[in-house]
């Protein structure tokens, strides 16, 4: 199975994580309790997975906490055609994994469970990463989700309603000036898109009856000249409190730090 269509595998990236690696809002300790719940290996026993198709939603539970936690996918590559989501990134898995099982690798390796994909669509970047695709695919997302917050509290009366959003996207920048060559080396001066503060983001979830959100991004990584700047590979807000101050960005000034 590709290893990131297993719920479970993507809630195990988050829990091998590193504290250091993790923004709390807030930093109490009822937030600390929810990092604990998921990371430590005694506290993650006492969950259960009930990600499979055939199981009632959410994707885990944890009735000595009075838990539960939706987990889902988002990214910068799917978007509508014609009515349709279309994701090349996705495709250019499947189709991978397809060539994998042809060639017999999988009957070669039969013991090999988590099948991690890097798949390159060689499309030019303003199609492979684009931010309103990214924004609208989270909204798309997790609006949907939300809908069915109603059927979590019916199925886990008390528990409090986690969503761990798995973020593929790559890092973005605010563009705030032209490109230039410094050292052999095209550069943008630009400011970096701290996405937990965008407030077409946060609008999505700051109203909703969403007690945590567990903000996992992996993947956002930028090649600067000068200074060491550095995002947080996941963020945990408790929604009701959180009390940051958003920031309008203009989507025709956001590019991908992935030129």
């Amino acid at each position: 199975m590709l290893y990131s269509e297993k719920e479970s595998y993507l809630v195990e990236f988050f829990q091998h994580m590193d504290k250091s690696e993790i923004c709390l809002l807030p930093t109490d300790e009822d937030t600390v309790g929810i990092v604990a719940s998921i990371q430590d290996p005694t506290q993650w026993t006492k969950w259960t997975d009930s990600s499979a198709k055939n199981n009632p939603p959410p994707d885990f539970y944890c009735d000595d906490l009075t838990l539960m936690m939706d987990v889902m996918r988002v990214d910068d590559h799917g978007h509508k055609v014609h009515g349709t989501i279309v994701n090349p990134a996705y495709q250019r898995e499947h189709m991978l994994e397809k060539e994998l099982k042809a060639a017999g690798v999988f009957e070669t390796f039969p013991n090999v469970k988590r099948l991690f994909i890097n798949a390159v669509t060689d499309l030019p970047t303003e199609e492979d990463h684009n931010y309103l695709f990214y924004l609208e695919n989270f909204k798309r997302t997790v609006k949907k989700h939300i809908g069915h917050i109603p059927n979590y509290k019916k199925n886990h009366p008390g528990h409090k309603v986690i969503f761990f959003i798995y973020d593929e996207s790559s890092a973005y920048v605010r563009k705030v000036g032209e490109e230039l060559i410094i050292n052999d080396k095209t550069a943008l001066p630009a400011q970096i898109h701290f996405f937990t503060c965008d407030k077409a983001f946060v609008d999505v979830f700051k109203n909703s009856d969403i007690d945590y959100v567990i903000w996992c991004a992996p993947f956002k990584y930028m090649e600067v000249l000068e200074g060491n700047p550095t995002l947080p590979r996941a963020v945990v807000i408790r929604v009701k409190d959180l009390d940051v101050q958003t920031i309008y960005y203009d989507p025709d000034e956001m590019v991908s730090a992935e030129l």
